[in-house]
């Protein structure tokens, strides 16, 4: 499923990004339901929450408080596992081509007992942010609900992932 790298990629560093793939007693995963701002032709997409790792912050702690800032849900750093998925990622918002060099940890959970705090977006994810759901590996495929996935490729990369494999998925872009 890896690209070659573009002629067109910028030099690194790329920004570096945290996701936490997080995982209930059911098998259900955790998901944003996002589409981009003022462009309702690119459709609504799943997303793995996460951000930006920012300065003095390591993979862990940045997917934690993304997880929080995105969804409201409150995980402890010592429930997250070791980096799960690689990947560098390009992707156009606000038809600007976007590149980041991208991790995620896996953290499973009760999503029942899981602590909730309202969420307060920030103007841009206001824009894009429509939910949170919890979502059955299954009905990410693409070909169930005609909405993408990002990171790209993440169906195919489900199986191995919810099994404890580690998966370098290389370069991937998502239009």
């Amino acid at each position: 499923m890896a690209e070659p790298y573009p002629p067109n990629a910028p030099v690194r560093p790329w920004r570096q990004v945290a996701r936490l793939l997080l995982v209930d007693e059911r098998g259900r995963l955790l998901m944003v339901r996002g589409c981009e701002p003022g462009r309702p032709e690119r459709g609504q997409w799943w997303e793995v929450p996460g951000g930006g790792i920012e300065p003095g912050e390591d993979s862990v702690a940045a997917a934690v408080r993304e997880l929080a800032e995105e969804t409201g849900y409150l995980v402890a750093p010592g429930q997250v596992g070791p980096v799960c998925w690689t990947g560098d990622v390009m992707f156009p918002w606000a038809g600007i081509e976007r590149w980041a060099s991208m991790v995620m940890h896996p953290a499973r959970v009760d999503g029942s007992t899981l602590p909730v705090l309202p969420t307060a977006h920030t103007p841009d994810e206001v824009g894009w942010f429509l939910g949170v759901s919890w979502v059955w590996p299954a009905a990410l495929d693409a070909r169930a609900d005609r909405m993408p996935t990002f990171p790209p490729g993440l169906p195919a990369d489900l199986p191995r992932l919810l099994s404890g494999e580690s998966v370098q998925a290389g370069f991937r872009s998502w239009h």
